[in-house]
């Protein structure tokens, strides 16, 4: 699928371009994702946990700011995905807040 392959970017493009992160504050917790941008489509990395629904953790597929797909870890993630890492790396703030499917 050609969908599934990340833009090719030169050295001249700044990868904040294609790339945003966003964290999350919940009763009981927080968390974080991390937004791959290819056109119409976007790729979310997400990982959370809240009070009364536990953790949450995947990969969201969004075209045209739709969830077509989310597809939730199977065993215990290793995440590094905080607002520390995301300071450090200068990646924009996401202005299109990414809601965790399932949680309505």
């Amino acid at each position: 699928m050609s969908e599934l392959i990340f833009p090719a970017m030169n050295a001249s493009d700044p990868v904040t371009q294609f790339i945003r992160a966003r964290t999350w504050i919940f009763a009981g917790g927080g968390g974080g994702y991390l937004r791959f941008i290819n056109g119409q489509y976007h790729y979310i990395v997400y990982t959370a946990i809240g009070k009364g629904w536990g953790t949450k953790d995947g990969v969201a597929v969004e075209k045209n700011h739709q969830v077509i797909t989310n597809l939730e870890c199977q065993n215990v993630p290793i995440s590094e995905i905080s607002e520390d890492f995301f300071t450090r790396t200068g990646l924009q703030v996401d202005q299109n807040e990414f809601e965790i499917p399932g949680l309505n």
